[in-house]
This record gives structure tokens, C-alpha cells and sequence, in this order.
């Protein structure tokens, strides 16, 4: 068993379905770990002698799988003309442009008819759409392993460092008036320098390049019992390190930012909007028809300088509508983030694992639904 639990890291079997027939032609998934080079989706068919192949494709899309309709499509050719049956592939043109540790989902579709009839029937290569093959793209599963490997061993050394307090290298943000915690989440420090490098990202080839080295976040767990109060502004020590977080600012909804072999889809958006004083968070999510889909990174739109999110803040209108001003105001915004979270695993064997809330099931001060999210953008 893996040391490292990775949430939606399970590489697809390859797996032959017909809809609706009893199997005249079967497709095989032959395609490979895709490299720097890789062009290609390979398969292999196999077609009874009484049925003519009318079409063969692949849809496909990186970082999130939307369903056959809505994503790339491809037509794919023999490799060697002749028969029917036997290889097949489908050429990516845009393959060249895809970035190390992409998500890539794909389904081959074969549409087919017997001989002499009108009626054509189709295959696929998944026995539910919804659920496609999957590869990542120039990342092994070691060089996964080899990545998380390389976070778990930041976390654990700024554990050790922490002890039962706070690193000294983590501050609290200047929007809240104390320690609150946060429920999923714990009570949020962050590393002055990383957070000002996120901001600094609009223009900078690190966005395809995130070193997972010193987080941007530490995310601690506070003392919890029956008498004291994790929601309110005061401290509650001792803390524990439960989890870290490293992130990007939104300049692309559709490209996701890349750190080491960190599989694409598991970056999520932190909603653009207020952090108040008392801890929680007022979102100022924009009408979109697909979630994720506008980006949002800084006040002009992703051409505007860079600057810092909160310093000074930018104050979008309308200002929060809240039911106690003064308790929360003033507020801090900034605009949506590209989010990663690793959190160590309550099974002590496992190491850490990849999710927007931690695993553990941490208490504290509610925050509003769609604060953190996974897009339904892709490319």
C-alpha cells in the first residue's frame, strides 16, 4: 500500500463497452503515460466480419471532464489501412502545448452499423462516460509519489519547528482580529514573502513552475474542548500543523497552474471576496453560467500591474452587507486564488492528502458554500 493517499489519483483500467449490443466491436484503450512528445491516443479494435465501421473518435479535455458533448473532439485512423479491426490512433495537434502534470480525460467512441441495415449503433471504451480513462501527462505514478514526497517532508519538518505554537515565519492576515478557526479549514497563518510572490504571478512563467518548497499557508488546528471557544478572536494554544497550502492567482480560468506532478485537477478556486474581522468571509462571486469560468485576479482585469491582495485592499462595490458592520468591518479582499491543500492524514501510515477541507473534520466558524470550489473549466 502507497504511503501517500492522493483524493482522485486512481489510474482507469482500461475496460471495453458496447451500448447496446452484445459486443460485435470492442475497444480497447491502448494509450500510454503521455511524454513531452506524446501525440498520440491509441486503441485497438476488434469488429465481428458482418458489422462496417462508420466513424472513430476520441473526446477528450484536461484538468475536468464536463461529458462526451461538451468536450474536445478528435477523428482517429488506422495505422496500417486494410482491415477494419486492429490499430488505431487519433493525432492531438494542440499536444505539444500541453503542460507537465496535466489531467488528461478521454473516451474513444466508435459509431458502427450492420451490413445491409441503416441503423447505427455505438461503442465505447469506458462502460460509463462519466467516468473516462485518465493519464497525466509526463508524470509517472512515482514521480507523483516523488512530489508529495517532497511536501510531506516540508510539512513535517515546519510541524517539528511549530511544536505546540505557531512558526515563527507565519503570521496571522491583517483582515482578522484573532485566531479564529475555520471549519474544515483550521486557523489560516500566512508566510508574508510566498504571499506577496502569489501576487506577483500575473506575469511570471512561475505560474507553470510552483516550487513545493515553503507554503504559502499554514493551516493549524487550536486547542479544543468544552470550555474554550476556537471561533472567538482569542488565543488557544497549544496549535497543531494539520495542513499547508500553496497557491496562484485565478489569471486563467481554464489553465490550472502547475506544481512538480501534482495532477492538474487537483487545483480548486478560493472565491474572490472579503476576509472581515471577525474570521469569516463575504464572497463576491460574479454571475457565470459555468462555475470557475471568469477570471478574476485583479481589480483592471489580468493586464493591470500586480500588487499585493489587502495591501492596500481594493474595495470593490458593493461593500458587504453584513448584520453587524462594526464587528467585521473593515474588510480585506482579494480576488480569486487557485488553491492547493495538503493535510496530514489522520491514518498515521498514509502521510498527507490532497483536499479542499482537511480529512480530520476540523470544527470551527462556518464559512459560506462555494468559498472553495472545483471549476468546471477545462481545456
Amino acid at each position: 500500500m502507497s504511503k501517500f493517499q492522493v483524493f482522485h489519483f486512481l489510474i482507469c483500467a482500461v475496460v471495453i463497452f458496447v451500448s447496446g449490443c452484445s459486443a460485435p466491436v470492442l475497444v480497447a484503450d491502448e494509450t500510454q503515460n503521455w511524454e513531452d512528445n506524446t501525440q498520440y491516443f491509441n486503441a485497438t479494435l476488434v469488429v465481428d466480419d458482418d458489422f462496417i465501421i462508420e466513424e472513430v473518435w476520441v473526446s477528450y479535455a484536461r484538468h475536468y471532464w464536463p461529458d462526451m458533448t461538451a468536450a474536445n473532439r478528435v477523428e482517429a485512423e488506422q495505422v496500417e489501412a486494410g482491415s477494419q479491426a486492429g490499430a488505431w490512433r487519433a493525432l492531438v495537434t494542440e499536444a505539444p502545448t500541453f503542460w507537465k502534470a496535466d489531467s488528461l480525460f478521454y473516451v474513444w467512441g466508435v459509431k458502427y452499423r450492420k451490413q445491409g441495415s441503416d441503423e447505427t449503433r455505438t461503442a465505447y471504451s469506458v462502460p460509463n462516460t462519466r467516468e473516462p480513462h485518465r493519464r497525466i501527462v509526463a508524470c509517472s505514478d512515482a514521480s507523483i509519489e516523488a512530489t508529495l514526497a517532497q511536501v510531506f517532508q516540508t510539512m513535517t519538518l515546519l510541524r517539528q519547528q511549530s511544536g505546540q505554537n505557531i512558526h515563527p515565519a507565519y503570521a496571522l492576515s491583517p483582515a482578522h482580529l484573532g485566531p479564529v478557526s475555520l471549519e474544515g479549514q483550521g486557523v489560516p497563518y500566512s508566510h508574508t514573502a510566498t504571499v506577496a510572490q502569489t501576487a506577483l504571478k500575473v506575469h511570471d512563467a512561475r505560474y507553470n513552475n510552483i516550487q513545493p518548497g515553503v507554503p504559502a499557508l499554514l493551516l493549524y488546528s487550536p486547542q479544543s474542548n468544552d470550555v474554550v471557544d476556537i471561533t472567538d478572536a482569542t488565543s488557544d494554544e497549544p496549535y497543531t500543523l494539520i495542513g499547508a497550502a500553496y497557491g496562484a492567482l485565478h489569471i486563467n480560468a481554464q489553465r490550472r497552474p502547475r506544481m512538480g506532478c501534482i495532477p492538474s485537477e487537483n487545483w480548486f478556486l478560493h472565491e474572490a471576496g472579503y476576509h472581515l474581522r471577525d474570521g469569516g468571509f463575504h464572497r463576491t462571486a460574479p454571475n457565470e453560467s459555468v462555475p470557475g469560468q471568469t477570471p478574476i485576479a485583479l481589480p483592471g482585469g489580468p493586464n493591470t500591474p500586480a500588487q499585493i491582495p489587502g495591501s492596500p485592499p481594493y474595495q470593490p462595490d458593493p461593500a458587504p452587507q453584513v448584520d453587524n458592520p462594526v464587528s467585521v468591518l473593515p474588510a480585506v479582499w482579494h480576488p480569486r486564488l487557485w488553491d492547493l491543500h495538503f493535510w496530514f492524514s489522520t491514518d498515521a501510515d498514509a502521510g498527507i492528502v490532497l483536499a479542499a477541507d482537511t480529512p480530520s473534520g476540523q470544527p470551527g466558524l462556518s464559512v459560506p458554500a462555494q468559498t472553495f470550489f472545483f471549476p468546471e473549466t477545462f481545456q
